[in-house]
């Protein structure tokens, strides 16, 4: 995906007008032409989705010229060190013995990982490296508002109010704790109640996903940097 300031900057051509669908909204967008990109020696997919993307600059505090898709995952094994602030794309990749080792499904280029919220249950999860927020899960419109709950701004496709809890999650052994929830009162995508993001894999040394080997690798966690309640917005 490319911004659209980006994309007429680089005088691409829009083509046919698209609906573009993240958490609780929507936004409009455009085909472009195709266009050969790298990333280092990488190629990447000839066709681009061009967008408003100044809400995820203003996130981000600084500009975002596109997002990276899942398809980029596909057949790849992904390592982001959040230590050392590199990419690294790996031929395998083995497990070190004390590394939290969690089931990867891998679904119409969608990634997903089993995630247990404390009075919330347990369910499949997106894990969205774009979504600089901790967690997202969905609810029953009944389930009661708890003591200190509060709305942050979310930012994704547009902004918009979120309700947030602090919540204990449990990443397959790993028990964390006061981790910010962006709770809804409906699925966030079909076949997903909820979706894990960068604001919790970022509490992690590094994370490898492994989409040939069905594994999601932490290791590393950071007790002292995780999550405040307060944390939320997306970003790519």
């Amino acid at each position: 995906m490319i911004d659209l300031q980006t994309a007429r900057r680089l005088h691409l051509e829009f083509g046919q007008p698209v609906t573009i669908r993240g958490i609780n909204a929507t936004a409009p967008g455009y085909w472009t032409e195709c266009l050969s990109a790298h990333i280092s020696a990488i190629p990447l997919p000839a066709k681009y989705l061009a967008m408003d993307l100044s809400a995820v600059s203003a996130a981000c505090h600084r500009a975002v010229d596109g997002l990276i898709g899942a398809d980029f995952f596909a057949g790849r094994v992904v390592q982001i060190d959040f230590a050392q602030e590199k990419i690294r794309l790996l031929e395998n990749y083995r497990p070190e013995v004390n590394a939290e080792v969690l089931p990867l499904q891998i679904q119409a280029l969608r990634l997903r990982v089993p995630v247990e919220v404390a009075g919330l249950g347990e369910a499949w999860a997106r894990l969205d490296t774009g979504c600089a927020s901790a967690l997202h899960w969905a609810i029953s419109s009944n389930t009661p508002v708890e003591e200190g709950s509060s709305q942050e701004l979310g930012v994704g496709v547009s902004s918009l109010l979120i309700r947030q809890n602090a919540k204990t999650v449990r990443l397959g052994r790993l028990t964390l704790a006061n981790i910010s929830t962006g709770l809804h009162t409906e699925n966030l995508l079909e076949g997903e109640s909820g979706l894990l993001g960068a604001g919790l894999l970022s509490q992690f040394s590094i994370v490898t996903i492994d989409e040939p080997g069905g594994q999601l690798v932490l290791e590393g966690l950071s007790t002292h940097k995780l999550p405040s309640p307060k944390a939320s917005g997306q970003h790519r």
